[in-house]
This record gives C-alpha cells, structure tokens and sequence, in this order.
C-alpha cells in the first residue's frame, strides 16, 4: 500500500508529497515521509538491500501516488 498527498500545484514539472508511506507485504518500509523531486536534477537511492528503494520507484512509476499526467516518466523494470 501506498499513500502520499501531492502538494506542488498548477502545471509544475517539480513532485512534492507529504506523508508519503509504502508498505510491501505486510512491512512498513517508508512512513511519514516528506518526498520533493526537482525537474533535471539526479538522484541516487543508497540502502541495504530489501530497505524498499526499488519498491519506492516502483510505486512512483506506476503512479500508485498522485503524480499529475502532465509529468512523464519512464521507470524500467527487469527480473
């Protein structure tokens, strides 16, 4: 489960979300969590492993919090 509430508002390429959480089968990974992502800026995710980075892009890939669909995003997935 995911749930987050976007604050940046009108035509603006910048994410911001508030109380951003991620749960993945049944284990808290994320809670609480203020989330700002800027337009042309890089990012780099460092955790251990199962720590819930890839299930965190995964999530804002598929859009399962509330990206406005004037943003595109492209997010790989292999397995």
């Amino acid at each position: 489960a995911v749930t987050g509430q976007l604050v940046s508002t009108g035509n603006s390429t910048n994410i911001k979300l508030v109380n951003f959480s991620l749960n993945f089968f049944g284990q808290q990974l994320i809670q609480d969590t203020d989330l700002s992502l800027a337009t042309h800026q890089r990012y780099g995710l460092i955790g251990l492993n199962g720590s819930g980075k890839s299930a965190m892009l995964t999530a804002i890939g598929r859009r399962m919090v509330p990206i406005p669909d004037h943003i595109s995003m492209y997010h790989m997935e292999h397995e």
